[in-house]
């Protein structure tokens, strides 16, 4: 019988292992407190959304209007901007993403707008499309899958009809542009509030090639793990220079990069490179 007793605590650390520590944690990879910041133009006072294109150049949008700029990584300087449309587009833009040769634009309103890269002070054609999805989830969070050729969607608010107490991420699949109604990943609220000052909410989103998703948190300026299955596996606060991180990235060759809207101040990138 005390054997037996003995073996329960080495039983429980195993089976936690088994659960958690065999997980590949993306966030451990980073090195979150001190980050190389760039200060970024005025005209981005606004940034939002960041993204990489397949051949690994950066592009950001403002939350307001449709225009997208690319940005030199080192410096912040904008190397060229493009309009969407031929009448400059208003509303409420969360996020961008990249996949197969076109830009993705989403709304707070859960509408996602498809358009090629322009040249320099291009207006661009693009292509609208409408899910079930509204101002009430305030959509703030678009990544590519590529193993499944679809978009999620990170609600910022309600998860949907008759769903209490969690985060809702929804899945757009790009082989017929429709929204799959039932959520991808529902992430328990309790485990998101009281680590962070305020409540979390979402502000963008990217799929790792684990399978894992980090989730941005703009007012409580955080960064969270979610696993596949919607089980949060880490989860961390920002330094305190971020001051409403809007919008994440990371390239081919490990970089993340954060942006954050100006709040007051100053627009900044803050670049983290992979220290292991």
């Amino acid at each position: 019988m005390l054997l037996q007793r003995n073996l329960l605590p080495l039983l429980i650390i195993l089976l936690l292992c088994t659960t958690n520590c065999g997980q590949n944690k993306i966030i451990n990879n980073y090195d979150f407190s001190n980050g190389e910041r760039i200060k970024l133009s005025k005209e981005l006072n606004e940034i939002s959304g960041i993204t990489f294109s397949d051949v690994g150049d950066l592009f950001c949008h403002t939350d307001e209007v449709g225009i997208i700029y690319q940005l030199e990584i080192n410096t912040g300087k904008i190397i060229k901007k493009f309009y969407i449309g031929e009448s400059l587009l208003k509303a409420d833009f969360e996020d961008i993403t990249f996949a197969n040769g076109f830009f993705y634009l989403v709304s707070s309103s859960g509408a996602i707008l498809k358009f090629k890269e322009g040249k320099d002070n291009e207006k661009v054609q693009y292509e609208r499309f409408v899910t079930p999805l509204s101002s009430k989830n305030d959509i703030e969070g678009i990544a590519y899958v590529h193993q499944s050729n679809s978009l999620l969607l990170a609600c910022k608010e309600s998860p949907g009809k008759k769903l209490k107490g969690v985060k809702a991420v929804y899945r757009f699949s790009l082989d017929d542009n429709k929204l799959i109604n039932d959520p991808f990943i529902l992430i328990k609220e309790n485990e998101l509030n009281g680590f962070f000052s305020s409540s979390f909410k979402s502000s963008a989103i990217i799929s790792m090639n684990n399978g894992n998703l980090l989730i941005l948190g703009g007012k409580s300026i955080g960064l969270v793990e979610i696993s596949q299955k919607g089980q949060v596996i880490n989860k961390i606060i920002l330094n305190n220079y971020h001051l409403q991180p809007e919008g994440i990235a990371i390239s081919k060759k490990g970089i993340l990069i954060i942006s954050d809207e100006a709040a007051g101040k100053n627009p900044y990138l803050t670049i983290y490179k992979k220290t292991k």
